[in-house]
């Protein structure tokens, strides 16, 4: 058998490691793609987050110690009417109404949060910049630094304008259901027998002879019945559910009849009239309860200025409802009467039933209009009657 040649070369091996694949790099390589993933998704968290901060319908605002405002969100430009160009670096004290800040409510706030870290469900008032006053709530956090030491406080501020006036207008509604159930029954009762007593005293009245001075008790006696006779009258007017008759009319026209017929009223001879502003608006109300308003607010501006002076009627209206306001000079009212105006039975006059405007409020409920009432002592009163243009 024959084989052939063949050369066999033998090296030592090299020095060190054999060569293999650099497991370092690529572990960098995907830690980098990691941080990048993490980063992307910190950068939408925060996004969303601003986006929660800046968008929600409440208002989410930041305080410093000294109460200037760091943040500012869409929510409170809505409520406040301020953007937050307009207030940050500002002081929140522009918001306070004056009374509060008397008392440093912001202190007390402040005191309270740093005490016990939050405030949750805090009821206050707050003006908006077109000086507006809100009933606002207020939730409060405390803010501390990475050391731990308070720096100031977040709020979460949310407008209970609305809310907290149809709960009021609901209990109210409720109280006068019960008052005029109670007054129908009562005057039901009373107006039979007033009618009999009233009918003796006068035949007893035209007994006498002109100059018998009984007559003068007999006739305060009539005048006390006649007053007892409104007063059941009132609270028959306040049990009454209105069911209004709108007519389509021109404003000013209708308001002009009810002055004409004021200047007739021998109640008003020293009382003088006028009107002024846009009456040529048009509006659906009925003109006959539209008229039982305004003799009672006629009444009692004369009442108020000793019937003597002058009454303005003001007339008013847009694309969405029509305003008479009546203004007399008279003594006005403080804050406190002034929010007890249109309970029933509540009066500051001495011969007053406390009714009126009662019925007055029963009758601009029935029509979805408002009654509002500005006075302040000394300086006179000034009623606003509103009706929506289109019902």
């Amino acid at each position: 058998m024959l084989y052939s040649p063949f050369n066999v070369t033998l090296r030592p091996a090299p020095d060190g490691p054999t060569t293999a694949p650099d497991h370092t790099a690529m572990t960098n390589l995907q830690q980098q793609h990691e941080g990048e993933q993490l980063k992307g998704e910190l950068r939408a968290t925060r996004a969303r987050l601003k986006s929660i901060l800046d968008d929600s319908a409440d208002g989410i605002l930041v305080l410093d110690r000294e109460n200037r405002i760091l943040h500012w969100n869409k929510g409170a430009e809505r409520i406040f009417g301020s953007t937050a160009d307009d207030v940050v670096d500002t002081s929140f004290d522009t918001f306070v109404p004056d009374d509060l800040k008397q008392k440093g409510e912001l202190a007390e706030i402040a005191e309270r949060v740093e005490r016990d870290g939050f405030l949750a469900d805090y009821e206050t008032r707050r003006v908006a910049k077109d000086g507006r006053v809100l009933i606002v709530n207020i939730t409060s956090t405390l803010l501390r630094d990475g050391s731990g030491q308070a720096v100031g406080r977040s709020s979460i501020v949310r407008d209970v304008t609305e809310s907290k006036k149809i709960h009021e207008e609901l209990l109210r509604t409720r109280h006068l259901a019960s008052i005029g159930e109670m007054a129908a029954t009562v005057a039901h009762e009373i107006r039979n027998p007033l009618a009999g007593i009233s009918g003796a005293i006068q035949v007893i009245r035209d007994g006498l002879d002109d100059e018998d001075p009984r007559r003068n008790v007999v006739r305060e006696m009539l005048e006390h019945v006649s007053r007892l006779d409104d007063t059941v009258r009132d609270m028959l007017l306040l049990s009454k559910p209105w069911q209004p008759v709108r007519q389509a009319c021109v404003l000013g026209d209708v308001v002009e009849k009810i002055l004409a017929d004021m200047r007739a009223h021998p109640e008003f001879d020293n009382v003088r009239f006028s009107c002024e502003g846009d009456g040529g608006h048009d509006a659906r109300i009925d003109p006959l309860l539209l008229e039982q308003v305004m003799m009672n607010l006629f009444q009692n501006a004369a009442d108020a200025m000793g019937w003597r002076g002058e009454i303005t009627c003001r007339l008013d209206g847009d694309d969405r409802k029509v305003s008479i306001e009546v203004l007399d000079h008279g003594s006005g009212c403080s804050d406190e009467v002034r929010g007890k105006l249109f309970d029933p039975f509540f009066t500051t006059k001495v011969h007053g039933t406390g009714l009126g405007l009662a019925v007055c409020k029963s009758i601009m409920d029935s029509h979805r209009g408002e009654i509002e009432i500005e006075a302040e002592a000394g300086r006179g009163t000034t009623v606003k009657l509103s009706f929506p243009k289109g019902e």
